[in-house]
């Protein structure tokens, strides 16, 4: 469980820190702080995941 805690905390600091504006206070890990900012990173990263899945549903037809 530690192990994809690290890799989902990971690919959201790769997806955090990729945009050129952050809402985000830089946090080395998601799962430690406080709990509305961990909120925050969750939503952002489920609706990353929803809109790749649409993204490429789309291409795929």
């Amino acid at each position: 469980m530690g192990d994809r805690k690290n890799k989902i905390s990971r690919g959201l600091n790769k997806l955090l820190n990729s945009k050129k504006t952050n809402e985000f206070f830089q946090n080395d890990d998601v799962f430690v702080g406080n709990p509305s900012m961990r909120n925050s990173y969750f939503d952002s990263f489920y609706q990353a995941q929803l809109t790749e899945i649409a993204y490429s549903g789309q291409s795929s037809n």
